[in-house]
């Protein structure tokens, strides 16, 4: 009996060992995005619109590797989520003492959605405007609009199992 508590306590001890040590290259790591930005204007009115992009840099300045689940991108206006990127089941390893560049992350909001947005009196789009110069203004004033809209992209990803999350404001220009 008391060996079968010994390795209880054993196995026991070595799994927190091993969660402490996941927890703490969990808390030293980095992940950026790379160039938050607007990528491409669409001026189709129906099937376009902003194309945003970002990259996701991995950086692991421990001893420990890192596993990390592919982000979950969402931009958000005044905290809600606009548009988001796909759900993906992808792992990844950042090995000790190296960083890691994922994959383009590009994401569209639609003209109606912005339209939607930016209907308000903050922005300064006249009212009595049609939808076909509602885009076209908005075309011409981009940077401003975006610029007050104050965009932000948030992330959130799994590393060594535990959850982390993290938003960041899109430059408009």
């Amino acid at each position: 009996m008391k060996i079968v508590l010994a390795a209880g306590a054993v196995i026991g001890g070595s799994k927190l060992l091993a969660a402490v040590k996941a927890k703490n290259v969990t808390d030293e790591m980095n992940i950026n995005l790379v160039n938050p930005r607007i990528h491409k204007i669409d001026a189709n009115p129906l099937t376009g619109g902003i194309e945003i992009r970002t990259q996701v840099q991995l950086q692991n300045p421990t001893k420990g590797k890192l596993a990390i689940t592919q982000p979950f991108v969402q931009i958000l206006h005044k905290g809600s989520s606009i548009v988001s990127s796909s759900v993906q089941n992808k792992q990844y390893t950042v090995q000790p003492l190296s960083e890691l560049t994922l994959d383009t992350i590009s994401m569209k909001i639609g003209w109606m959605k912005l339209i939607e947005l930016i209907t308000s009196a903050e922005y300064g789009v006249p009212k009595e405007y049609s939808l076909l110069n509602k885009v076209t203004w908005f075309i011409a004033n981009y940077k401003t609009v975006l610029a007050k809209m104050k965009l932000d992209m948030k992330y959130s990803t799994y590393a060594n199992g535990l959850f982390y999350t993290k938003t960041e404001k899109i430059a408009s220009e």
